[in-house]
């Protein structure tokens, strides 16, 4: 596997303690991610990702645009439909997860956003059938575990992939 070496610099002589190891467990048996990869995102710098609630994944898309964080993710998307003029300054890699029932970022909003990234290689867009807003919170009202972990796994997978780099 191969890793950004200085990325992986940092990474020597770090260690997972007894509560990351169970909270990354799931990662850590996936061929794509191991335990050096887990280490390697453990030292990795920048990303940012919004997951809801005042305004946090408008202000990853924000980030994303105006600043040149090493990836951006945004769950729910709201707001970004809003500040679609600022498209055409993506400066990062970014992956938006939208519900499909969303009634805060509707399908008109999604529409919207599709069609003004659709030329961006850098945009990754993914629609969760049957979810509404917040599908990904666990505990919460329209939680989907389905549905949840498929985002969850996909932004860690685009997350390694960005700051780590494809083995």
């Amino acid at each position: 596997m191969s890793y950004i070496p200085e990325i992986a610099a940092r990474a020597q002589g770090l260690e997972l303690s007894h509560e990351e190891i169970k909270r990354y467990s799931r990662h850590l048996i996936m061929p794509e991610v191991t335990l050096e990869g887990q280490k390697c995102l453990k030292a990795a710098r920048v990303l940012v990702v919004g997951t809801g609630g005042l305004g946090s994944p408008l202000l990853a898309y924000l980030t994303a645009v105006r600043h040149k964080p090493e990836a951006a993710v945004s769950y729910y998307g709201v707001g970004i439909d809003q500040k679609l003029s600022l498209a055409k300054n993506m400066a990062c890699p970014m992956m938006l997860h939208f519900g499909e029932l969303d009634k805060y970022a509707p399908p008109e909003a999604i529409a919207q956003i599709r069609e003004a990234h659709k030329d961006d290689p850098n945009v990754t867009i993914y629609e969760y059938p049957g979810c509404d807003h917040a599908f990904a919170r666990k505990g919460g009202h329209n939680f989907q575990p389905y549905h949840a972990d498929q985002a969850d796994m996909k932004t860690l997978s685009f997350l390694v992939a960005k700051l780590i780099g494809h083995r």
